[in-house]
């Protein structure tokens, strides 16, 4: 599935998947869109797999079955009239969910209601760098060791120096009772969301070096942390690795990322659920809005 030869980039390996068919209903005429027909997608895509390869784990490379079914929701989706807009929307919506560098998408319509008989009609989208296709991150911000407000804003003001974000918001600042069964000081919490074109992996490890420049501690599970900065979301990506899982598998669960996270955008949504439907549930959890709010740098592009 995977080889090194013509790469658009250094350390790139390329993924090639061909001839998923799908039965949809796309076309300009009526009896496209009432009988439908077979159409066929062949996808090359670039990412760096050396992870993956070196420790031969399915958990590191991109799930080309999930890749597949992506490709068969998405067709079997709204109809449209050109294949020209269906390739676009499809290689949007891949490179939306999954961490390639680069992705090809071709579109075959091999049965198209033509006055002359042809063996296939295809459209290929330009190949794009996922880079450049800016989408929205959430981070969760939390401290409870003292200067709590001081930590957080060093988290903050670090996310903003950070190169390939931008756009930064921040909600109000809260303060929770920890969610743990170790007894341990309240916490002081916030979310921001930003735009970032870095991949899941890259914003992961951003989080994790300002954790540590912060003094993060992880000598004991669940313990009191000076930072800790959870990656919510990244647009649409989903990601079930070992290492990283988005949409976070317990972000439903906290109050701590609810509550501020509507604060800051009533119409957020985590996946497909509204975040307004969500916050009923953790109604139990204790979170209270505290005056003042941080300071919001900058952010460097």
């Amino acid at each position: 599935m995977t080889h090194t030869e013509a790469n658009p980039g250094p350390g790139l390996h390329r993924m090639t998947v061909r001839g998923i068919k799908v039965w949809a209903y796309h076309g300009v005429f009526e009896t496209e869109r009432r009988q439908g027909q077979p159409f066929v997608v062949d996808l090359t895509g670039w990412a760096n797999l050396t992870a993956a390869a070196q420790a031969d784990d399915l958990e590191l490379t991109i799930d080309y079955g999930r890749l597949c079914q992506a490709v068969v929701d998405q067709l079997a989706g709204e109809p449209v009239n050109l294949i020209e807009t269906l390739a676009e929307r499809l290689q949007t919506h891949l490179l939306a969910q999954f961490d390639f560098e680069f992705l090809q998408v071709t579109v075959h319509k091999p049965q198209a209601p033509l006055s002359v008989s042809v063996d296939d009609v295809s459209v290929t989208t330009a190949r794009k760098r996922r880079e450049l296709l800016a989408r929205p991150v959430v981070f969760s911000l939390g401290s409870n060791l003292e200067p709590r407000w001081d930590y957080l804003q060093f988290g903050l003001t670090a996310l903003g120096a950070s190169p390939g974000l931008s756009d930064l918001r921040c909600s109000p600042v809260y303060e929770t009772t920890a969610l743990t069964p170790l007894a341990q000081p309240d916490f002081l919490n916030v979310v921001v969301v930003a735009e970032s074109r870095l991949s899941g992996g890259e914003l992961l490890d951003r989080g994790l070096r300002i954790e540590a420049l912060a003094g993060r501690q992880r000598t004991t599970e669940l313990g009191p942390r000076t930072l800790d900065i959870d990656l919510i979301q990244v647009g649409e990506l989903v990601s079930q690795t070992a290492r990283l899982t988005l949409p976070h598998p317990r972000a439903r669960e906290r109050g701590f990322v609810l509550v501020p996270w509507l604060d800051l955008d009533p119409a957020a949504c985590l996946g497909s659920e509204m975040v307004r439907d969500l916050v009923p549930a953790v109604s139990d959890q204790t979170i209270r809005r505290l005056p003042g709010k941080l300071f919001v740098p900058a952010a460097r592009v």
